[in-house]
């Protein structure tokens, strides 16, 4: 079972983390504790402006992937959190992985968007 966690609230959406009940932390929060520090407050503050904003306008910092329903990527090189909409004002991460190269790895989209779906299938959306 998953449960959607609030992680940063701000004034135009809030930023959940989605938690396997089984498990102590969310797979998002546990990746971005395993990095530097550093590295870790670039994307604290990226989360923040876009919970205070909204998504940047800017394509290396934000990317919607194509073919997918929806499915997102924050980038703070070389970090990527993807994440979902649900709703116009909650913005969902499902994992963070390390980028290697231009392309996002076809497993990492596939692992969003089977979260992203059984998200959906328990809120019955």
């Amino acid at each position: 079972m998953l449960k959607r966690e609030p992680l940063v609230r701000g004034s135009v959406c809030t930023i959940y983390v989605l938690r396997m009940s089984h498990r102590e932390r969310a797979d998002a929060l546990e990746y971005v504790l395993g990095l530097p520090k550093p590295q870790q407050k670039k994307i604290v503050k990226e989360l923040e402006h876009l919970s205070r904003y909204g998504p940047p306008a800017n394509p290396e910092k934000w990317k919607q992937l194509r073919g997918t329903p929806g499915i997102c990527e924050i980038k703070v090189k070389p970090a990527r959190l993807m994440c979902f909409f649900d709703g116009p004002q909650a913005v969902v991460l499902t994992h963070g992985f390390s980028k290697k190269s231009d392309r996002t790895p076809p497993g990492q989209i596939e692992r969003a968007i089977r979260l992203q779906r059984e998200y959906r299938e328990q809120s019955g959306d």
